[in-house]
């Protein structure tokens, strides 16, 4: 999957849980997800801070709500 197609991914499946539109199963991946994003020390505010560097890994620039619900997006930690 290209980034483009994880970025519409997560946005789109993000908006549908605004709406409660989302599968069960998606939004309970994404609260997970979500749950390890909210505790990360390369976090600021709603992005994954790309002017952070945490042991020589530089966050993403991410909104990490729509990330934690496109299953193909990976964490710089390696967190999911």
């Amino acid at each position: 999957m290209s980034k483009l197609q994880e970025i519409y991914d997560g946005w789109s499946k993000y908006m549908l849980s605004k709406f409660n539109r989302l599968p069960e199963e998606d939004r309970k991946s994404a609260e997970k997800r979500l749950s390890l994003c909210l505790e990360c020390p390369l976090r600021t505010k709603n992005r994954c801070d790309s002017n952070k560097i945490i042991n020589n890994i530089k966050g993403c620039g991410c909104f990490i709500h729509a990330k934690a619900f496109s299953k193909n997006s990976r964490c710089p930690l390696n967190k999911f």
